[in-house]
């Protein structure tokens, strides 16, 4: 499990990191708390169907 919950903060940082790239330093703080505010939610959903969706594909293959 950790090993997923690390995965889905390294993808989540690329993604926040990506969103700010294109404000000035001195408005970033404020941008990365209006991103976490508005989809942190969210993402962690769509990322946690995608993860079991992921799951679920090698169990079938392997016929657990």
């Amino acid at each position: 499990m950790r090993k997923k919950e690390d995965e889905f903060f390294s993808q989540q940082l690329a993604v926040i990191e990506a969103h700010i790239a294109c404000f000035p330093e001195d408005q970033r703080e404020e941008r990365v708390m209006e991103w976490i505010e508005e989809y942190a939610a969210t993402y962690r959903e769509n990322w946690r169907q995608k993860s079991a969706r992921k799951s679920d594909s090698k169990r079938s293959r392997s016929g657990n």
